[in-house]
This record gives structure tokens, C-alpha cells and sequence, in this order.
């Protein structure tokens, strides 16, 4: 169950806006610095074509508009459009939207593509969607050819609607409170080979649309989809990613910790089913960094993913202490998000994001773990992949993490209660 594409419109980058070009980052060796092969045989084009802009931005529903005054989102939402417009976001994945604000947006940039569905199942309430720019980046479901006929069979398929068909099932095992575990079996779909995205529920039965797992409060989803550049580096090939987005639950800390787990797994095996392609994590997580269950589970153990805000050569918080604000700002002060979200945990004061709450993460494509592994352990010959071929893989450079403080034009206001999370991405990919 993911969604149809719409396209939305983007304008200038705040930086060009300004007469400034971003700065690409310094080659550490992995990448030449203007095109062509740096070490390694590693390969990133010198024009831009390879740097994305990525964003986590949770816009606040509108459900609460009347109780939230100047703050409701008909006083907010031309604002949210044109804080996309100046970042010049590549990919956007939003959390808490409901179909009035996605489909605004939509109409309001239409040279972007959504993805993702409404977590009851229906179009009546939150989504977690993905919105990318097609100039940029292809949606690889909308690139490859149809499905071959089916053959006539006794048991007719289920329909689209349904969040998967046909699957491979991936199970964990999260450990519970008691003596018992609870074994969750994780479904990716790749019977349709046109299908490149769907959406899980963060719950017991991941594939059962409205299912609410543990102690959470709401039914809880992680939406994902694939995406490759639409232009091709010097060497041809055109990096690939795996974009999973996600919204944990702001009152069930077991249900926060089990859903990592969830999300962890999912990373894993969309990397393992996609091995030339890199994974990024976006999502409100209700949850600090420091001291934390869900981020030591998503950043630590076999499955790691990386922190772009620990990874970035150069990092922004604006003077924001945490993600969350309220529609205060800078003068939020508070030791309590929404629900059972605890902030004020920061120890390390040089640890300027240990009470974000919106994360980007990411993890490079398994191809490049396993050559990168062979190559530590003196296994690799002449850099090709399992199968002994060259090329494939997707290397990330994170060049700049920021906490976008923007507010709305002419007044105090933010667009949002929570700020936006944004990461500078540099794409290459082996020769």
C-alpha cells in the first residue's frame, strides 16, 4: 500500500537565491575533486548533478487549527511552501500530514512526486510521505516496465490495495518484558518487479493496515520507496536509494523501542534486496538521542545506521536546542515533548543534537559493506562485487546537517512546531 505519484513545483535554493553557490565538500580521498575517478575507483560527478537535498520535516496536522489560532496550518501552510521552495529540497519526507495539506502542497509544487498512504488505511488520516524532485530523481516504480500477464490460477491475487501480496518474509525476534519474545515477521514485496515502495505498520502484524502495536497510542506506519539520479555520474551509472520514512509513537515507549527494531530490520533487508542502492532514514521519533533505546538500536549492533548529523563536514543547529518547539522557537525551554517524549537529557554540552527528536539516518549500499569488508580483511581482488563483476553501489558523503530555524515571513512565527531536519548529500558510486 503506498500511493500514486503527483508532482508539486520547486524554486531557487536560498544560497542561489543569494548569489552564493553551496560549497561541494573537501575530498577526503574517497572522491575526486571535480569529476572523473578519485581512489578506489570511486566516481562523483564535479557538476552537482550527484548532490541532493534532503529533508525531515514534520508540518504539524491541521486537525488542531482552531485551538492552534495564528498557528493552524491556513496561516502556516504558504509558509511551508515557501520555506520548500528556497531549500530547494530534493527529497521530502513529512510526518503527522493529512491529505488536505499533502494534496496542497502537491498542487502548490507540482514538478515533485509523492508516495505513501494514510496510516488507517484510508486517506482520513496521518501519512508518512515521500516527496522527491523529478528533475532530480527517478521513482523506480514509474521507470520500469509493467508486469508480464499473470497466468490464470484458482486463487485470484489480492487486490492492489492491499499492502503486500506475494512476499518473502523477513522475521526478528524483539525480546518483551517477560520470559517470551514476540516474533515479528517483516514483508517486502518483490513478486510485481515494478514494485518499489509500500508501507508497514509499526505494530505485532506489520502488513494488517490500522494495526497498533504494544502500548502506542495510534497506529503507527514506516513508508518506503526507491529512487535513482536522473543523471548518470561520469562512469554511467546513476547512484540509487532506498528513502523509509517513519513517525513513532509519542506515548508507548515500548512500542518507541520495538518499532526501532522494526525499523532496523527493515533498513537491513531493503539493503540486502537492494544491494546497489544506499538507505535513508527519516522520521519524527519521539525520542532523544542520548541514552535512548530507539536510537542505540537504529545506530549500534549489526544492523547500524549512521547518523548524517555525526557524519556532516559542517553542522547548523541554528541555536535550536531540541527538534520539537511548539510553535515557540528559540524560547522553548521545556523537559517534555508530546506525550511521554522526554528532552532536557543532554550531559555532553558539545553534543549539540542530543535532544533532536528528528533524525536523519542512512546506510550505504551492501554491496560497498561487503567489498568494503573484504577489502579490510585482504579478501578483495580487483574491487568487483560478490559475483566478481566491477561497478554497482552507492557511496553517501554528508557534506552539511542543519536545523532549519526559518520563521515565517514578516512576523515571529515558525511554519511549524517541530523544525525541520535538513542533510546535504554527495552520491558516487564505484566504477
Amino acid at each position: 500500500m503506498g500511493g500514486v505519484p503527483i508532482k508539486w513545483k520547486a524554486g531557487a535554493r536560498a544560497a542561489e537565491k543569494e548569489g552564493t553557490a553551496a560549497a561541494a565538500p573537501e575530498s577526503d580521498g574517497t572522491f575526486a575533486d571535480a569529476g572523473g575517478e578519485g581512489e578506489g575507483g570511486w566516481v562523483r560527478g564535479g557538476d552537482g548533478k550527484n548532490r541532493l537535498e534532503i529533508m525531515d520535516f514534520q508540518p504539524s496536522h491541521d486537525s488542531r487549527s482552531e485551538r492552534d489560532g495564528q498557528d493552524g496550518w491556513p496561516y502556516r501552510r504558504e509558509a511551508v511552501v515557501d520555506l520548500l521552495r528556497r531549500h530547494q529540497v530534493d527529497l521530502l519526507a513529512t510526518q503527522e500530514g493529512r491529505a488536505a495539506q499533502l494534496t496542497y502542497l502537491s498542487n502548490n509544487m507540482e514538478e515533485y512526486g509523492r508516495f505513501g498512504c494514510c496510516r488507517n488505511g484510508t486517506d482520513e488520516d496521518e501519512h508518512c510521505a515521500i516527496f522527491w524532485n523529478t528533475n532530480k530523481l527517478t521513482w523506480l516504480q514509474a521507470s520500469l516496465s509493467p508486469s508480464p500477464p499473470t497466468p490464470p490460477s484458482p486463487t485470484p491475487p489480492p487486490p492492489p490495495s492491499q499492502p503486500n501480496s506475494l512476499v518473502t518474509t523477513i522475521i526478528t525476534t524483539i525480546p518483551t518484558t517477560t520470559t517470551t519474545t514476540t516474533t515479528i515477521i517483516i514483508i517486502i514485496d518483490h513478486h510485481h518487479h515494478h514494485h518499489q515502495g509500500d508501507t508497514i505498520w509499526l505494530s505485532e502484524s506489520p502488513d494488517v493496515p490500522k494495526s497498533v502495536g504494544w502500548d502506542a497510542a495510534k497506529a503507527r506506519i514506516a513508508t518506503w520507496s526507491v529512487f535513482e539520479t536522473t543523471n548518470a555520474l561520469s562512469n554511467g551509472i546513476s547512484p540509487k536509494l532506498v528513502v523509509i520514512n517513519t513517525h513513532l509513537d509519542h506515548i508507548g515507549r515500548e512500542a518507541r523501542a520495538k518499532s526501532s527494531v522494526i525499523l532496523s530490520t527493515l533498513a537491513n533487508n531493503l539493503t540486502q534486496r537492494f544491494v546497489d542502492a544506499s538507505v535513508v532514514v527519516c522520521g519524527d521519533y519521539n525520542s532523544v538521542k542520548m541514552d535512548n533505546p530507539v536510537y542505540s538500536t537504529l545506530t549500534s549492533g549489526p544492523y547500524a545506521l549512521k547518523d548524517a548529523w555525526d557524519h556532516a563536514q559542517t553542522r547548523d543547529s541554528g541555536g535550536a536546542r531540541s527538534t520539537i518547539h511548539k510553535f515557540r522557537g528559540l524560547a522553548f525551554d521545556e523537559c517534555r515533548g508530546d506525550g511521554t517524549v522526554e528532552l532536557c537529557v543532554a550531559a555532553d554540552l558539545d553534543k549539540d543534537d542530543q535532544d533532536h527528536i528528528d533524525w536523519i539516518l542512512f546506510r550505504e549500499s551492501d554491496i560497498l559493506r561487503r567489498r568494503d569488508e573484504r577489502i579490510l580483511t585482504g579478501d578483495a581482488i580487483g574491487g568487483g562485487d560478490d559475483n566478481g563483476s566491477r561497478g554497482g553501489g552507492t557511496r553517501i558523503c554528508i557534506s552539511k546537517a542543519q536545523v532549519v530555524t526559518d520563521r515565517v515571513a514578516g512576523t515571529s512565527r515558525y511554519p511549524s512546531d517541530h523544525y525541520p531536519v535538513s542533510a546535504e548529500l554527495f552520491l558516487s558510486s564505484s566504477t
